[in-house]
């Protein structure tokens, strides 16, 4: 059931409301790690000025469905057993958080540890985007397993990508990238570069979308916040072939929006990846080149 918020929105007391979507797969609500937090924000009154959580959508990539689902205000419940990925989950929070009136998207995958504080902690981010409507995404700085920075990155004009230091300062021009999950985006700008090419259903979302701002000048501010995200590719040798295809897929999507020195370096530096691939792992190498010229990549 949805919920609308009576605080009034003038300049004193910007539209801080905050629409998220925790993206789950094959696991329990007591096994997804932001599930207490989101829970908690439910709960919470809305404050003037202050960023809350105003409504939760639970999409749920699972083959069956959640067999508990607690009744909460403010709280949707939908299952996907296609499997449509963070795409399709992307699109339904979308298509919700305009009709609601929400400025604000959290994104959030099953893995990521998540402050039952969150927004609030991003308080001085919301109010750095209130009277700078090009900056269309608000990023944390987001810790693997073993501590290493992973999110957000530069991207280079070569492709690469370079790890940012947390409250790094963003310069004019420059290419911000992330892993979408802890991501805050406005409303409106994730629905400027939509829609979502059709082949792009997990692998990559993040980028392409981070890169379709980045085209049509709009900007991301890195805040001071840090989550921990599990990630969940490992070694590429031990992959499945139909994830490596995902991967490599959607990989090739995102080059081909970015500059021609990226995309003239891409072919080198994937030929380079498969050559060292096939050193380990011979079979899915072949499987993963094959991809590439498959009509549509395989999901898991």
């Amino acid at each position: 059931m949805p919920v609308t918020s009576t605080v009034p929105t003038t300049k004193a007391f910007p539209d801080t409301r905050v629409f998220a979507v925790l993206v789950i797969y094959e696991r329990s609500l007591d096994r997804v790690e932001g599930w207490p937090a989101l829970n908690r924000m439910l709960q919470e009154r809305p404050q003037c000025g202050v960023p809350g959580l105003a409504h939760l959508l639970l999409y749920d990539n699972s083959r069956a469905p959640l067999s508990a689902v607690p009744e909460r205000p403010g709280l949707t419940y939908r299952h996907d057993p296609e499997n449509g990925g963070t795409a399709a989950a992307y699109r339904v929070a979308l298509a919700q958080a305009m009709a609601m009136g929400l400025p604000w998207l959290l994104l959030l995958d099953h893995d990521t540890t998540l402050p039952g504080d969150y927004l609030r902690r991003m308080t001085p981010a919301f109010l750095s985007a209130v009277d700078a409507p090009d900056i269309a995404a608000l990023l944390p700085g987001i810790r693997h397993r073993e501590g290493v920075l992973i999110s957000p990155v530069r991207v280079t004009r070569w492709g690469t990508m370079q790890p940012l230091a947390v409250d790094a300062e963003v310069r004019a021009g420059e290419h911000v990238s992330a892993i979408a999950s802890g991501a805050i985006l406005r409303v409106g700008a994730l629905s400027a570069v939509m829609p979502l090419p059709e082949d792009l259903w997990l692998d990559y979302v993040d980028h392409w979308i981070f890169a379709e701002m980045h085209r049509k000048g709009l900007k991301a501010l890195v805040a001071d916040q840090v989550l921990q995200h599990d990630l969940s590719i490992q070694s590429p040798a031990t992959m499945s072939p139909s994830r490596l295809a995902s991967i490599l897929r959607g990989e090739a999507k995102f080059h081909r929006v970015l500059g021609v020195g990226a995309r003239l370096a891409y072919p080198f530096r994937l030929a380079r990846r498969i050559a060292r691939l096939g050193l380990t792992n011979p079979r899915l190498a072949i499987s993963g080149l094959r991809s590439l010229f498959a009509p549509r990549a395989a999901r898991p």
